[in-house]
């Protein structure tokens, strides 16, 4: 992903006041107070697309991969898997890494007992999920609890339980293909809608929702990170508010509440191709979401 340049809160208000005065004025944010905060929240939800922007123009050695190593950081292992070509556990790395979150404290401990495939002779790769499902799923159901002592979910899955992982697995198998090959699943995505990475976003976004337990939220981070770290040519074309809770909310409060949301969405585009940064779709769902839970006083929300 290129390089960002984050902005000054002076520059982006300017950028803001340019849209405003060539398209109409947002009035959730018309006093000062709620300005300031909305105009911090984008410079921290840009600063967070280039922190994965930085990582994707890095490679990283192979420790980083390995759960039992103690530098293990799935998204720098995802990283060093591309890298070496291998696609499949790369992306299957960001899979699990988006449906168990990263918890604070512990940060990825409960990814890593998972991963690390305790009381077993398995790391649980793609390879050996795949040619061992049997065992995979007994394997599971036998250290549930073990795998659960060793951390908690991240804040967007808290409400997840270990109980749904196995089926969320087994439809993820078949949302991938018979093949169990993310570089086939690819060329059929291109061969069905082109290569535009908004449209390849969408054709995955929605077929994506076969996977059990993996609702909204974890579809459009998933696949933005995929994005982002330059294992898949996608980026959202839209922030997706449908079925959205937060973003929707804070697109009302920005916008106006007696606006359509299909309308909401579209002023939502438009503002931020305005702004026009790399994922500016999820830079503008981020910073909205966040930005409706304290309007008009700067929080920095993390998680």
């Amino acid at each position: 992903m290129e390089q960002i340049t984050i902005p000054k809160p002076a520059d982006l208000e300017g950028r803001i006041v340019q849209f405003e005065n060539e398209n109409l004025e947002i009035p959730g944010i018309s006093s000062p107070h709620s300005r300031e905060a909305f105009i911090l929240q984008l410079i921290d939800s840009i600063r967070d697309i280039e922190f994965c922007g930085v990582l994707s123009r890095k490679d990283y050695a192979e420790s980083f991969s390995d759960p039992h190593a103690r530098n293990f950081n799935p998204l720098k292992g995802a990283r060093y898997f591309h890298s070496n070509d291998e696609l499949d556990e790369a992306v299957w790395l960001i899979f699990i890494t988006i449906w168990f979150g990263k918890a604070k404290p512990g940060s990825w401990n409960l990814i890593r007992a998972f991963y690390s495939g305790i009381n077993t002779n398995y790391i649980w790769t793609w390879e050996n999920v795949t040619n061992h499902l049997d065992e995979f799923h007994s394997w599971l159901d036998g250290e549930m609890n073990n795998i659960k002592a060793h951390g908690k979910f991240g804040n967007h899955r808290k409400y997840e339980t270990l109980k749904n992982f196995g089926r969320s697995v087994e439809t993820y198998l078949e949302w991938v293909g018979s093949h169990y090959s993310h570089q086939l699943q690819l060329l059929h995505a291109i061969e069905e809608v082109g290569d535009t990475p908004s449209d390849l976003f969408d054709y995955l976004y929605e077929t994506i929702g076969s996977v059990f337990r993996f609702g909204r939220m974890a579809r459009f981070d998933f696949l933005c990170m995929l994005g982002k770290l330059n294992l898949y040519p996608i980026e959202p074309g839209s922030p997706y508010f449908k079925g959205a809770t937060g973003p929707l909310k804070g697109a009302k409060d920005l916008f106006g509440a007696n606006i359509s949301n299909s309308r909401l969405e579209e002023l939502t585009i438009e503002l931020g191709r305005f702004l026009g940064y790399p994922f500016a779709m999820q830079i503008m769902e981020d910073a909205i979401c966040n930005w409706q839970k304290s309007p008009n006083l700067y929080k920095r929300f993390t998680g």
